[in-house]
């Protein structure tokens, strides 16, 4: 069972806790990255980059330094879009009535569930104009 399914993550969610510690795992091509994030100092922990297989050891350094590199940037652009969804509107009407719902053991409404949803994108149609 995944800790977000735990009867004991509900319950602290509504004694109002907060996660501490989250450990994160991120897929980039055929790479895994692996992280805590540490709420408090707003630190990562434990950070794993993929292994460098290289023989000379300047040449490891600087592809270590890369890797965590990538990893760092993943990491920002993840904070970024987290940013953008709190401070957006979809926060209040969205994720938290979806948070409570959740901590609650209940259905999240349909409405909820709408405000969430990623907007759909229509297809353009592809128009050709011909001057003769």
């Amino acid at each position: 069972m995944a800790p977000a399914d735990a009867e004991e993550a509900r319950e602290a969610v509504r004694a109002g806790k907060l996660p501490v510690v989250a450990r994160i795992v991120l897929r980039n091509v055929e790479r895994d990255f692996v992280a805590g994030l540490v709420a408090p100092r707003f630190g990562i922990t434990g950070a794993k980059v993929p292994a460098v297989l290289k023989e000379d050891a300047g040449e490891a350094f600087i592809d270590r330094m890369a890797l965590c590199e990538e990893l760092f940037g993943m990491l920002d652009g993840l904070y970024r879009a987290f940013l953008l969804e709190r401070l957006s509107d979809t926060w209040t009407l969205g994720w938290e009535p979806a948070i409570a719902a959740w901590a609650a053991d209940e259905s999240i409404p349909a409405a909820v569930l709408q405000k969430l949803a990623p907007p759909k994108r229509g297809k353009r149609a592809a128009t050709r104009t011909n001057t003769e």
